[in-house]
């Protein structure tokens, strides 16, 4: 089973939300877990392209990046 990254995971959760199928708990369930995983790496991508963040913060972010999504990382 290939590993989920960040942007898959995010789509996952986003069509949960929008599916009509499913009852209006789990449409709310998929709305608030694709925004936890959304802030997750966009808030380390911010903080890498900041530019009073300094080589630690940047190494830190970068590291936060690839945490929250590991295999998008390899098509690079």
């Amino acid at each position: 089973m290939p590993q989920k990254n960040a942007h898959n995971v995010y789509h996952g959760y986003d069509g949960l939300s929008k599916n009509p199928n499913v009852s209006p708990q789990m449409r709310q369930y998929g709305a608030e877990m694709k925004a936890q995983v959304s802030n997750q790496f966009h808030g380390q991508h911010g903080a890498y392209h900041n530019p009073s963040t300094g080589s630690q913060g940047k190494s830190n972010a970068m590291q936060g990046m690839q945490n929250a999504q590991p295999s998008g990382w390899q098509k690079r």
